[in-house]
């Protein structure tokens, strides 16, 4: 084809969308060049660390002891972003969406917590060998898929639930121990 010749278009072989190719071995449109690049070299890499499995593996083993502090902050970084997708999750589930606590009424997401609805929390998290609260519990949750006996309760209720046998919201009708009329304002007893 002469210099200055209209080039005849293409389809891309991804999104099979006619493009001027801008040289001879071009398969992909422009916008279709980088995503079709990552996803080859992933494909590739894959296929190496299947036939390299070992000599992969002692390779980031010794990176990550060259770079041990480097390495320990993504890992937090990677974990602090994964749980913060998996508690909103998880307590929107076991509220319906409302991200309510069950008992007071709380919306304030940063205060809702997951509650075992039996109160037996520790012996259910020894038993299936969950590490005690933290974010494994709602990862645990997420992976079983949201098993019944758990709700949502405020920080409050929860700890109230747990220090009481039930919250002082539910207890409301009984008479509290400390009750105004047993307080001396002065102090002196």
């Amino acid at each position: 084809m002469p210099r200055g010749a209209p080039k005849e278009l293409r389809t891309c072989i991804r999104c099979w969308q006619p493009y001027p190719p801008l040289c001879g071995n071009q398969k992909y449109c422009a916008s279709c060049q980088a995503p079709a690049f990552r996803e080859r070299h992933r494909l590739y890499s894959r296929i190496y660390y299947r036939a390299h499995r070992e000599e992969s593996i002692q390779t980031t083993r010794r990176s990550q002891q060259r770079n041990r502090e480097q390495y320990l902050g993504l890992k937090r970084e990677y974990e602090a972003a994964k749980i913060k997708k998996v508690i909103p999750l998880v307590i929107g589930h076991y509220s319906s969406g409302t991200f309510t606590c069950s008992c007071c009424g709380e919306k304030e997401r940063d205060f809702l917590t997951i509650d075992h609805v039996n109160g037996n929390g520790n012996e259910t998290s020894k038993m299936l060998g969950i590490p005690r609260g933290g974010s494994e519990l709602y990862r645990w949750l997420v992976r079983k898929g949201f098993p019944p006996g758990y709700d949502v309760l405020c920080a409050n209720c929860n700890a109230s639930k747990g220090k009481h046998g039930a919250c002082v919201h539910k207890r409301a009708g009984q008479v509290n121990r400390l009750s105004l009329n047993t307080i001396n304002p002065s102090g002196l007893t």
